[in-house]
């Protein structure tokens, strides 16, 4: 149970059953990973005295709530709600409640139970919103509940659950998460599907998505504020963190953006559009989806002999006998060769005869990796050969941290040495792969050992590796090839590719670099660009010009801004360099121009929203780097009575030693958004970003709709009614006191010294653009 990964804490429960000498038994363990529920059904059977565990049942339980807003009621704080009260629920029946739970507490907590009941059943009696309150109904009722109101309970189970059976004995033994990987790899995501459903998409869009998909980019990044999602609606990435990134670089009162992974191309089209075919799949896509040949066989003795012809062990005989003592409608099985250079794996896919218990083998697909060679270096002080040595010491077959494994090693002196190792590795692989001249090796040492296993990175992809190092056929039961004639194949393959990726190297070229043009579009994308710009960066990098800019226009409301993006080549390579950009905003309310100049980083850039916050007179909160490469947090605002020698607006910053707390701040309010973690968060996310929100207040009962905006100078907020006019009066008595207080901040005590009167101005805005004289061809 151990080695399997199951928790030590299940092993008071075998014994005891143990002592009841049954014939057999069952234990129970339940886990959750990000929102999936799953239940592991451990089976044990009597045998000579002694017991044995040879198999278990995992279920996969998903219940997605799409968001929708329904008499008032939104679904995914109702889910949120129902989360809380099914865990208070679970508490209040604990037998020592009252060592847990105070009189107040308990009090609380009925009172959110039955505001979350209240709330389910008014959706259910409301027609549009019935099948969603019988989603959560599901999903957080028991069986005999549900079924009080709806009469379709196992149709669900089979839409939401999941259920597979895997080995728990021999060598072709699931871990937990070998079992969880292969069940999830095996189910439509319904998330994703529920989302889709509730927005409709343009041709245009549906074109884009598909292209995407086929350039390998699996990661989708959409406009959850829109219902008709067009193609600015909807980005493409590469890897989730990209897309992740984009998401959290674009918060604000007009969007709001969520990342869904597209891999599954046709069921991802097919949510979208209710299951019609469309003619935007490509060939590409659509030759995939081929079902596979059968080959038959009277019985599983002749499959026995077709693996060993194909040069198979007879291991996968014990498995196969496994699947026929509980069958299965499919299963796949892995076989595995690995030696210092290379490493090969197999999956074998058998499908189950009508009616009987025999097998077919319908495909087999092999993948050869070669093994990178990892140069002898020194990198921010790490030894890579010294690093590639300690890895080889490890089998990263399985997870070395699980519960089970880690309360095992603590045990002795010689595991908690290996647990020290294990974490030096862990810990030297991402100081190499956050370095620029260590990224590489860092993903040629995760390539070379950790493809295809637990500790393969989820949060970015290997793909560049892997169309280096990484090939892959697949054998069909019309053509079966004996494995040591594919291996051959891929390994000619493999020898052919290298040998002209080391020529391609070689030679001089003018063309331009992928990589560079790959780098320089997400730049411009993350930067808040979108993806519009892309063909005339690439249409200008080709032409090889020392410099060259892009224009670009964005409006925010009825605010214009023109921006120039400037770009430069190296004067030591045919690299090109997003050096910086100018904003020239055009404000509905004003006359006047305001100009400024951002400059690119490597990291923490202003994107195009927050220039047009700051130069709105907002601030915005950012992670900086200071000279000696320390990252610290600030908060920034654009000082429009004082300019550089480039002509640009000085930044004032407030850092976190200043004592502006906006989460404090805004807690001195009577908002109604700060009642709901998910509101709350997303309030604050926006205003660090410099929006202007809308917001509810609540006053003497009543609702009042209200724009806030962050004011660190003087550690406070601005407040606008509904018509976008400054309300002066709307602070709190702990701000008014706070405001009072002496602040030993000593560069900030000029600040402090300031009358209330100046704070009620708002936030500070250019009075006219003749005030600033630009200094063109100077900027470095």
């Amino acid at each position: 149970m151990k080695s399997l990964g199951f928790p030590s804490r299940i092993t008071e429960q075998v014994n005891q059953n143990m002592k009841l000498e049954n014939e057999g038994f069952h234990v129970y363990y339940s886990d959750k990973i990000r929102e999936d529920y799953l239940m592991y059904d451990l089976q044990f059977t009597r045998r000579n005295n002694s017991y044995e565990f040879n198999q278990y049942q995992l279920t996969l339980k998903n219940t997605p709530i799409p968001s929708a807003v329904i008499g008032g009621i939104n679904t995914v704080e109702l889910d949120y709600k129902l989360k809380v009260a099914d865990a208070l629920y679970d508490k209040i029946l604990e037998v020592d409640i009252e060592g847990k739970m105070t009189k107040e507490e308990y009090d609380e907590g009925i009172k959110l139970i039955s505001s979350a009941n209240d709330s389910l059943k008014k959706l259910m009696e409301i027609e549009e919103g019935r099948n969603l309150a019988k989603e959560l109904m599901y999903k957080y009722s028991p069986q005999v509940e549900y079924e009080k109101f709806f009469s379709d309970y196992h149709e669900m189970q089979s839409l939401y659950e999941h259920v597979q059976i895997f080995p728990a004995a021999g060598a072709n033994a699931y871990s937990i998460n070998e079992a969880y990987q292969t069940l999830k790899t095996n189910t439509i995501d319904l998330t994703e599907k529920s989302i889709l459903n509730a927005h409709a998409i343009s041709d245009e869009t549906l074109a884009h998505i598909n292209s995407s998909l086929i350039e390998g980019c699996n990661w989708m990044a959409y406009n959850t504020a829109s219902y008709q999602l067009d193609k600015h609606d909807v980005y493409m990435f590469r890897y989730r963190h990209e897309a992740n990134e984009f998401v959290e670089s674009n918060v604000s009162e007009f969007d709001s953006f969520h990342v869904i992974d597209a891999t599954y191309v046709v069921n991802l089209l097919k949510q979208i559009h209710g299951g019609k075919q469309h003619n935007t799949f490509s060939e590409e896509i659509t030759s995939k989806q081929r079902e596979s040949q059968f080959v038959f066989f009277g019985n599983n003795d002749a499959l026995h002999l077709q693996l060993a012809k194909l040069g198979f062990d007879n291991k996968l005989n014990e498995a196969i006998s496994f699947y026929e003592s509980y069958p299965q409608t499919h299963f796949q099985l892995p076989v595995r060769e690995r030696n210092e250079k290379e490493a090969i794996d197999y999956w074998l896919f058998f499908e189950k005869s009508d009616n009987t218990s025999n097998y077919q083998l319908t495909r087999y697909d092999a993948t050869l990796r070669i093994s990178p060679e990892i140069p002898n270096t020194n990198i921010i002080g790490i030894n890579t050969g010294k690093l590639d040595k300690a890895m080889k010491q490890f089998n990263w077959s399985f997870d070395h941290h699980t519960e089970a494994l880690v309360d095992e090693l603590l045990k002795t002196k010689a595991g908690r040495q290996e647990l020290k190792s294990l974490d030096n590795i862990l810990n030297d692989i991402n100081k190499l792969h956050h370095s620029p001249e260590g990224k590489e090796i860092a993903e040629k040492l995760m390539f070379k050992y950790w493809s295809a296993g637990p500790y393969e990175p989820n949060q970015f992809s290997l793909k560049d590796i892997q169309q280096q190092y990484e090939f892959t056929c697949t054998v069909s039961a019309k053509n079966m090839l004996p494995k040591s004639a594919v291996y051959e194949l891929l390994k000619a393959t493999a020898k052919e590719t290298i040998l002209n990726q080391t020529t391609s190297i070689t030679q001089t070229t003018n063309v331009m670099n992928q990589k560079n043009f790959d780098y320089l579009k997400d730049q411009v994308k993350f930067t808040g660009f979108g993806e519009a710009l892309e063909n005339e960066l690439k249409e200008k990098m080709q032409k090889q010009t020392p410099e060259f800019q892009i224009l670009h226009t964005a409006k925010f409301g009825n605010d214009t801004a023109d921006a120039t993006l400037h770009f430069k080549k190296s004067d030591q390579s045919d690299m090109y360099f997003f050096n910086r950009y100018n904003v020239s905003l055009k404000q509905e309310q004003s006359s006047d121009v305001v100009d400024q100049t951002f400059y690119i980083n490597k990291g923490n850039n202003i994107t195009l929203k927050e220039a047009y916050n700051l130069m709105s007179g907002r601030s915005i909160n950012k992670d900086l780097t200071n000279k000696e490469g320390q990252v610290y947090n600030a908060w920034m605002q654009m000082d429009f009575k004082e300019t550089d020698a480039s002509g640009n607006y000085k930044m004032k910053h407030y850092h976190q030693n200043y004592g502006y707390d906006l989460e404090k701040v805004l807690a001195n309010h009577p908002i109604k958004e700060l009642t709901n973690e998910q509101d709350k968060t997303r309030l604050i996310d926006s205003l660090n970003k410099g929006n202007k929100q809308s917001v509810t207040f609540i006053e003497n009962g009543n609702e009042q709709k209200h724009f806030i905006e962050a004011n660190p100078k003087f550690k406070s907020i601005n407040v606008y009614d509904g018509n976008m006019q400054r309300v002066v009066n709307k602070q709190s008595k702990g701000e008014r006191e706070h405001q009072g207080e002496t602040n030993n901040v000593k560069q900030e005590g000029k600040r402090e010294r300031q009358t209330q009167n100046e704070a009620d101005e708002g936030p500070e805005v250019p009075k006219t653009s003749k005030n600033k004289k630009r200094k063109q061809g100077h900027t470095i």
